[in-house]
């Protein structure tokens, strides 16, 4: 909602300082519109300008787009090495504690007899 805000008042501040612009610069050259005519053309570069913003958006938001998924794939990668070191690192361990057990239990018998 809030960009929907900013975006009706970009546009409408936009608008009205198109008019006030014609009002005050077009007749330094001897241009003389009157205010419907200046309305109108207000509107077309309203238009031009939200068209041209839209073009815009449109293509750096696939530029994004496209960086995201490769950023995505990369941390997946990641967490897929990540995921294979932690499974090696728990194998190592467990043989480890089976090891450790085992010559604790080896220890404890040769006590024993």
């Amino acid at each position: 909602m809030r960009s929907l805000i900013e975006s009706l008042i970009d546009v409408g501040s936009g608008f009205i300082l198109a008019i006030l612009i014609q009002l005050l610069i077009f007749p330094l050259f001897d241009l003389h519109p009157s205010i419907f005519d200046s309305l109108g053309i207000a509107a077309i570069f309203t238009i031009v300008s939200i068209t041209r913003s839209w073009l815009w958006r449109l293509v750096f938001k696939k530029g994004v787009n496209q960086d995201l998924i490769k950023l995505n794939v990369q941390l997946r990668k990641e967490i897929d090495e990540l995921s294979g070191s932690w499974e090696k690192y728990n194998e190592t361990r467990n043989k480890l504690k089976k090891k450790e057990e085992q010559n604790l239990l080896d220890t404890f018998c040769k006590g024993g007899r």
